[in-house]
């Protein structure tokens, strides 16, 4: 005999495979499935306990040397029965629920570990997440992304066939989390009457308990609403890096999250940098003086050129304010004997023009602190001017408050109607008649007199205010923020209610603050008023389908850089094209959600309604 080139010994493995597949003598055990059969080795089986109990104890199949099962398909039974021989099944959707069940029976637990990577490792795709969940819920397997992968496209998966198997209680979670308010009510009652349809007979008990789920008088008032109405909302910035606004709705006493086009996720959510109008969030850019303009119920961009009369000398300070479809700007420049010299400028701003011409209506002197536009159109200026009576001595500070009335080009200083003296900490308001000043312990609110014709004089109104309480004013209303005991509290109220205080106590409503977001003394101070469509808050300031919305973004830039394909701007322009196309997908679908397919389901639809 001849030396051997291999010094480790030869795997049985192959050759029991092979026994098997000729179905040799040697296999000594039967197992049966219908009218399959086939013969495997008893030493091979008994390393399933299954196995074990069935020919150690005094069983059928210990005499009969055949096990009948009643449990998979005879494929499924053959490929793990065969992983006891080494041999790895070909995993796929239309096998892995049977051979999780065969692991199960057969206690076969390496078995199932092989399942189970196996679905770590699958796609997720919308025919099959539903069946991923399944398997989960059965044998306890946690795969992290399945439920995420239902919740970002909800609104696709309710309209199809998939979840039509998903249980009572499942249904009921997804039904019940506040995150997937982006579905729309009418949609979850649609899907609701076919679920109970797919399985009528078994279902129909769960009716009541489902119908719990839709607040069906809201979602009659959704319906009835026109999309374009308009509601005030307080706006809330919670990033430092990539923009996110949040919206509030004090109708629905929700926080809701804006989709935010990729120009203006660009930009610096900062309030002495940015103007609100409306449902437009303006940006200023001094250097190339050019206005931007970001409609946040379209998710459109404009860009406008600003012409104006530029100054002689060097700008120091810049400010642009939009409110009403009116443009202010005040520049402070200054001169050659080193004071300062302030200009406000005005023009009119509509949505088709694509250059703003200002003209300067008022000249100044001192340095601007403070400045702000009330909704009457009426500028509140806080300045300071410098006066040294010697050489190389201090400077005092002289501080000036003055209103300037576009409509009458009139101008009223009102500095001696402040009750403490004026300081650079001064805060500066515009309220819908008048103005708020928050200066030391008092808060000041200026308002108008009017006479025949126009505004003939100010009148001041003095509140106190609380102790380690900040306030802020926005429009009519006032808001306070505190933090006692590590415990934050966000708090508003009209301002009419705030005057009368001394006959009737001021009666406070509590904002809920968002959940896991920060919010300090530094976010309430970038609190802002904007006007949206009922329709733009849709989505939970956690809303899934929003972080699926810039995922895809930020793959999108990921590629475009890397491939270099196009320049800067022409990437975010497709970018932004690319968001919008998004944006008006997902309201074609809601809109979409409200139409029944056929008249059978508008009768049952009716028919559910009418008995809850």
């Amino acid at each position: 005999m001849d030396y051997g080139t291999n010094v480790k010994p030869d795997s049985i493995r192959k050759l029991l495979q092979h026994q098997v597949a000729e179905q040799s003598k040697v296999c000594d055990v039967t197992l049966k499935s219908g009218r399959w059969t086939k013969r495997y080795h008893l030493h091979v089986l008994m390393e399933s306990p299954f196995f074990q109990q069935a020919f150690r104890n005094n069983f059928q199949e210990r005499h009969c040397g055949a096990v009948e099962l009643h449990i998979g398909s005879p494929r499924t039974i053959d490929m793990a029965i065969m992983y006891l021989y080494g041999i790895c099944p070909e995993l796929n959707m239309n096998n892995i629920a049977q051979l999780l069940d065969l692991a199960e029976f057969f206690l076969l637990p390496n078995l199932k570990m092989l399942c189970f990577t196996w679905l770590q490792k699958v796609e997720l795709l919308e025919v099959n997440v539903v069946d991923v969940l399944h398997l989960c819920s059965i044998y306890e397997l946690n795969i992290p992304g399945v439920e995420l992968f239902i919740e970002q496209r909800l609104l696709t998966l309710l309209k199809g066939d998939h979840l039509l198997t998903l249980c009572s209680e499942s249904v009921a979670n997804l039904f019940s989390d506040q995150r997937l308010s982006y579905v729309p009510h009418a949609l979850k009652l649609k899907f609701i009457s076919r679920w109970i349809r797919k399985r009528q007979n078994a279902r129909m008990d769960q009716v009541a308990k489902c119908m719990t789920l839709i607040d069906i008088p809201r979602m009659i008032q959704e319906q009835r609403q026109p999309s374009n109405q308009q509601e005030n909302c307080l706006l809330y910035s919670p990033s430092t890096g990539v923009l996110k606004l949040l919206a509030y709705s004090f109708i629905a006493r929700k926080w809701y999250k804006l989709l935010v086009s990729a120009e203006l996720k660009r930009t610096q959510f900062c309030k002495d940098k940015m103007s609100m109008d409306g449902c437009h969030l303006i940006t200023y850019n001094d250097e190339e003086n050019i206005l931007i303009a970001h409609d946040l119920d379209k998710n459109k961009s404009k860009h406008i050129a600003v012409e104006y009369f530029k100054p002689f000398f060097k700008i120091i300070s810049s400010k642009l304010v939009v409110k009403n479809g009116l443009c202010y700007l005040i520049q402070t420049e200054r001169t050659k004997s080193y004071n300062s010299k302030s200009t406000l400028l005005m023009g009119h701003i509509t949505p088709l023009c694509n250059e703003l011409h200002l003209n300067s209506l008022l000249f100044f002197n001192g340095d601007v602190l403070k400045w702000c536009v009330n909704s009457s159109n009426l500028v509140a200026i806080l300045t300071r001017a410098s006066i040294s009576t010697k050489p190389y001595h201090a400077a005092t500070f002289f501080y000036n408050l003055l209103v300037y009335d576009s409509s009458s080009s009139t101008r009223f200083d009102v500095t001696h109607l402040i009750e403490d003296k004026l300081s650079d900490e001064v805060e500066l308001y515009g309220i819908d008649q008048g103005f708020a000043v928050l200066n030391g312990c008092h808060i000041s609110i200026v308002m108008p007199q009017h006479g025949p014709n126009a505004i003939s004089g100010f009148v001041m109104m003095y509140i106190q205010r609380e102790m380690d309480v900040l306030y802020s004013f926005i429009d009519n209303k006032c808001y306070k923020y505190s933090l006692r005991d590590l415990h934050h509290t966000l708090e508003e109220t009209n301002v009419s209610d705030l005057l009368e205080h001394y006959a009737i106590p001021t009666k406070w409503q509590m904002i809920p603050m968002p959940e896991g977001l920060p919010f300090n003394s530094t976010y309430f101070k970038k609190l802002v008023h904007m006007s949206l469509q009922n329709t733009t808050l849709r989505c939970h300031f956690n809303c899934p389908h929003c972080e699926l919305l810039d995922g895809e973004a930020k793959e999108r830039t990921l590629t475009d850089k890397s491939l270099h394909l196009q320049t800067s701007t022409d990437s975010d322009t497709e970018d932004d094209d690319d968001f919008r196309d998004k944006s008006q997908d997902l309201q074609t679908c809601i809109d979409s959600s409200t139409c029944s397919d056929t008249d059978d389901d508008d009768d049952f639809l009716q028919q559910l309604i009418s008995n809850n």
